[in-house]
């Protein structure tokens, strides 16, 4: 059985949420990812929460319509400053934004950047992590 992601349960001061950390299967299989998000968003319920992780989609159509059929609609994606990339293609030929973070509206403001370039490894897709804050 696969593992989608990680949910704790915080209670920081007066707010309660979940802080996931999740990771979503490639861009070519967008029905599964969808499933994933199902699941998700199953799993948080109507909770405030902080979602991050390789969402394994780039900004742009596959990610809006991921937003737009999941419970991701309902909160803010947090731009990563401009130019930031957090993975790599497949063959490395090229980095890409395929890491991102979602917050309820309710948590107030918040901001959350790239803090290291893609390198190329011995093999695979290679995230690095962001920092929210």
């Amino acid at each position: 059985r696969s593992k989608l992601a990680t949910v704790v349960r915080v209670e920081a001061g007066a707010k309660r949420f979940a802080a996931v950390s999740a990771h979503f299967t490639w861009d070519g299989n967008a029905p599964q990812r969808l499933r994933h998000a199902e699941l998700l968003g199953a799993a948080i319920g109507d909770s405030s929460a902080v979602v991050a992780g390789d969402f394994n989609c780039e900004p742009g159509p596959h990610l809006a319509a991921l937003e737009s059929s999941s419970f991701l609609g309902r909160m803010r994606r947090l731009e990563l400053q401009p130019g930031a990339t957090t993975g790599l293609t497949g063959d490395f030929s090229a980095e890409v934004c395929i890491d991102h973070v979602y917050v309820s509206a309710d948590l107030g403001p918040a901001q959350a950047s790239a803090t290291a370039r893609p390198k190329k490894p011995w093999g695979g897709n290679v995230t690095r992590p962001a920092k929210v804050a």
